[in-house]
């Protein structure tokens, strides 16, 4: 049985502030996590090491999401899997109608957060500026092959849990593509979890969890969720 656990990036810095607040990277479009995003990133670090047994880390290469997945990392003694395939999805914000934002180059991400494995390298990058969301659909899908296909070849252990550290957009869109249905209803608060298990690799993934906090609830449970434009936030 393979299972997967999605997570999106603890409280931003500048969701409480109102603020723009650059991280260490400079760019005014990678801030960082505020204290109770730090907090929450760690709460869900301890309910990670007491109900899941995680072999692999993948997490977008903004610098929140990587202080998240830095959390995780060294609470369960694991390297994180950078992929840029996993980024933000920036076609619905008139603020990047021009460019597409990129994180820090890879040699300074690994100054920033040690956890990172050097040997694995981003393959997937963000090619269309104002990226449609059904582009963005199809570059988690093909991100998601080249990890899996990567990670799940590295050893013979057929019960393998990943745990992907995404935006809110990109972890929906991992949930939406293991389903096959590019409009679930995927529930993503920060740093909640969405879990899927698959028996064996003919078999369909299946929705376990949809934006689980109870383990947040130190920190005030779940909070700043987000779904695409036009789509509700609840199921119907």
């Amino acid at each position: 049985m393979k299972t997967i656990y999605i997570t999106r990036h603890g409280t931003r810095q500048d969701h409480l502030t109102g603020v723009p607040t650059p991280s260490e990277t400079g760019f005014i479009y990678d801030p960082p996590l505020a204290e109770e995003g730090l907090f929450q990133s760690q709460l869900l670090a301890d309910y990670l090491k007491e109900n899941a047994h995680i072999n692999y880390i993948f997490s977008s290469p903004f610098y929140r999401t990587l202080q998240t997945a830095t959390k995780v990392a060294n609470t369960l003694n694991l390297k994180i899997e950078v992929e840029t395939g996993l980024s933000d999805w920036y076609g619905g914000s008139p603020n990047y109608a021009t460019f597409i934002p990129k994180p820090a180059k890879f040699d300074k991400l690994v100054e920033f957060f040690p956890a990172i494995d050097k040997s694995y390298k981003p393959n997937v990058e963000i090619e269309t500026i104002a990226e449609p969301k059904e582009e963005m659909y199809e570059r988690i899908n093909k991100t998601i092959q080249i990890l899996l296909d990567t990670f799940s070849s590295k050893d013979e252990n057929e019960n393998q849990e990943f745990l992907f550290v995404c935006h809110a957009a990109s972890a929906i869109m991992v949930a939406r593509n293991l389903l096959k249905d590019n409009s679930a209803f995927i529930r993503c608060g920060v740093c909640s979890l969405i879990k899927l298990t698959q028996k064996d690799d003919n078999s369909d993934w299946i929705l376990e969890e949809n934006g689980y906090t109870d383990y947040l609830k130190p920190a005030g449970g779940e909070k700043f969720v987000w779904t695409f434009p036009n789509e509700s936030q609840t199921e119907e």
